[in-house]
């Protein structure tokens, strides 16, 4: 999880996050960053309240995408985010499924989801 007081979160080599049994698995606070542009994180959160949080103008980076969020009440939601994009190509295994949402965007938030199995989405009309 993101210290509160961080707000740019970058990876560069083989990195394993795991979260499970939290409020959030992962949290980025207003204007934080998630990079992982060379795809070497692996990203696993279940049993969470949350999976990933993404409040307003956060961005993330990851290719390609190494995601497992499962069983979370919400697996990535995301509100006010700046762009969000996870893709793999080609596919690699990687889900978010198995949560009551599996992806919920709201208020403007942009995102690319590419190669990835996922089960339900809700956006609101200013997703885009």
């Amino acid at each position: 999880m993101f210290p509160a007081s961080r707000s740019t979160f970058e990876i560069f080599g083989t990195t394993t996050i795991t979260a499970e049994n939290n409020a959030f698995g992962l949290f980025c606070p207003a204007g934080g960053k998630l990079s992982d542009p060379f795809g070497r994180g692996t990203f696993v959160f279940r049993n969470n309240g949350i999976g990933m949080l993404f409040n307003a103008g956060c961005s993330a980076l990851v290719n390609p995408a190494k995601l497992t969020v499962q069983n979370n009440r919400t697996g990535i939601q995301a509100d006010s985010a700046d762009i969000l994009s996870f893709v793999t190509d080609p596919p690699n295994g990687s889900a978010i499924t198995g949560n009551g949402t599996d992806v919920n965007l709201k208020f403007g938030t942009r995102a690319t989801l590419q190669g990835i199995t996922i089960g339900t989405i809700a956006c609101d009309k200013t997703v885009w």
